[in-house]
């Protein structure tokens, strides 16, 4: 990474200048038939959530984030929560109980960065089908890898989360038509990944600043209740990236960082291996936190520019009724991030930084 200001993780800063929308030429990648392209995750789930007959019962991973729950509750569903192994699989026995003693409406099923931790359950998933309960499968995570997908009745997924985009997500199969572009939010998001543009490469102005801009963004995004179309920045964004780049970077980024983290003690990687099927969302690890204060290596990594992340935090109407092995996924995960703004050089330097620690805490 060249950069005046270096640092690994966090927000996205933008990658491509405001021209890429004028000039509609050097299109990389088709768009899909029988596909909407939204401006968030939430409301595309909330779009499926909205032709369904009745809104009763839903059941959602335990392990996931506030933006997968929200359109439930901002609904009235009665949300149950399926409990999730610490190698992040589904516990089929468990879920299998808790469909045949709730008897949910909705039943939503996501993979983790990147990998197939839904492999082996296709069977009890057709079951699922067949008892007529929809099912919505989340691709956020997993989008670009190419291992076989889950057979569910709809698709949505947040290409915001992948590329250097302000918005971005897709539903499928479904058409909306008469979708119009959030420009508020797009033109806040812009600016704020504008600004850190200019201090990651440029050295110019400062982390507070764009920080303050991108809090602002969020705010704004929290405040949407309706649907909104993807912007034409992100459309063009989307068709013009190297998927085949993209995907081989994060892998090859991936590769290295994981060797250099499997040998340390006190943290575990989730997912030591990749095959060529599998296109990383970023390095989950696990800390030991009987012996490593999580807040404190977050902390000491900030210090050297390094900003691995607690990705989620668990939503509160799942608090009471979570169970203890997925409670201990959030109080322990922290993950690492390998996308296509790094290289090799990144992640040697993230793991000597990672090792430094150690060195000192032993």
């Amino acid at each position: 990474m060249n950069a005046t200001n270096w640092e690994v993780g966090s927000t996205w800063y933008t990658m491509f200048d405001s021209s890429i929308t004028s000039s509609g030429t050097h299109y990389n990648n088709d768009i899909p038939e029988n596909i909407t392209l939204l401006s968030t995750c939430r409301s595309a789930i909330g779009c499926i959530l909205d032709t369904l007959p009745t809104h009763g019962v839903a059941i959602i991973p335990a392990f996931t984030c506030h933006s997968v729950a929200q359109p439930f509750i901002s609904r009235s569903y009665r949300l149950h929560s399926y409990a999730v192994n610490k190698d992040l699989s589904i516990d089929w026995n468990k879920l299998d109980t808790l469909i045949n003693s709730i008897k949910p409406d909705v039943l939503l099923i996501h993979g983790y960065f990147g990998f197939n931790t839904t492999k082996g359950h296709e069977q009890h998933l057709e079951s699922v089908r067949q008892r007529g309960i929809t099912i919505i499968e989340d691709r956020t995570q997993t989008m670009f890898s190419t291992y076989k997908s889950i057979n569910a009745h709809y698709t949505v997924g947040s290409i915001r989360k992948w590329l250097p985009v302000p918005d971005g997500a897709f539903l499928s199969p479904m058409i909306i038509d008469n979708l119009i572009e959030d420009t508020p939010l797009i033109t806040a998001k812009t600016s704020a990944m504008d600004m850190k543009r200019q201090y990651i490469i440029n050295g110019q102005g400062t982390k507070d600043a764009f920080r303050k801009m991108f809090i602002q963004a969020e705010q704004l995004l929290d405040s949407r209740s309706r649907p909104h179309a993807m912007s034409s920045y992100t459309r063009a964004v989307l068709t013009r990236e190297e998927i085949n780049r993209m995907s081989n970077v994060r892998r090859d980024n991936y590769r290295i960082l994981a060797s250099r983290m499997t040998v340390l003690r006190d943290i575990s990687v989730i997912f030591p291996s990749l095959d060529n099927s599998i296109v990383p969302f970023m390095l989950p690890v696990y800390i030991d936190s009987s012996k490593i204060d999580r807040n404190n290596f977050q902390q000491y990594m900030a210090r050297h520019n390094v900003y691995p992340t607690i990705i989620w935090k668990c939503p509160d109407i799942l608090l009471e009724t979570i169970d203890p092995i997925s409670l201990s996924i959030y109080d322990n995960i922290l993950c690492f991030h390998i996308d296509q703004r790094y290289d090799i050089s990144d992640m040697m330097k993230i793991a000597d930084t990672v090792e430094c620690y150690f060195k000192e805490i032993y």
